[in-house]
């Protein structure tokens, strides 16, 4: 069957034709707007680091050569190589003595954090139940001889416990060189 419409054609406003590509041309502005200004900022950002970079790398050019400069007035060369490989040789192996901290851990237990600093030790880990972490507590315990291992919190997040571990001592750094000399030998 054939459809025939007799009805005379009804007039749209002009205004109507005319709506959907005015909005989808400011639409298309805007965008254009917004990713030019992020561009802009982008690059502001961008100069402003590398103008930060190449003061800190002519800063520390300036500091080499006064140093090399002191070095040779004063002749301190081979006393301050001397002194920074003793330097290095008292500083622990921290990756030695995070694979130690590690090893006892059971298995899905992983360590969170880690902060050192002269007078502490102080890390986070996560296990599944309490078992887990009174079993870690001990054989922490055991590695490092030198300090004491105090356990400041065991939280409960998401089903897992997270236990704050501290080892504090009158010198940490010689009782994790002790440790890391203990593991060499």
């Amino acid at each position: 069957m054939i459809e025939i419409n007799l009805l005379p054609p009804r007039p749209r406003p002009v205004w109507s034709t005319l709506l959907l590509p005015v909005i989808l041309l400011l639409a298309g502005t805007l965008l254009a707007a917004y990713l030019v200004v992020g561009y802009i900022e982008l690059s502001q950002s961008v100069g402003t680091l590398r103008t930060s970079i190449r003061t800190t790398e002519q800063r520390q050019a300036e500091l080499q050569l006064e140093i090399q400069q002191l070095s040779k007035m004063h002749g301190v060369g081979s006393e301050a190589k001397e002194l920074l490989q003793s330097l290095r040789q008292l500083r622990p192996d921290l990756e030695l003595v995070i694979r130690e901290m590690e090893a006892p851990l059971p298995e899905g237990g992983q360590m969170e954090s880690l902060q050192f600093d002269a007078g502490s030790v102080e890390w986070t880990c996560s296990f599944y139940n309490m078992n887990e972490v009174g079993a870690y507590s001990t054989s922490i315990q055991q590695i490092f001889t030198g300090g004491k291992v105090f356990i400041p919190s065991v939280n409960e997040q998401d089903g897992r416990y997270i236990g704050t571990f501290r080892l504090l001592g009158r010198d940490i750094p010689t009782i994790l060189g002790q440790m890391q000399a203990g593991e060499a030998g």
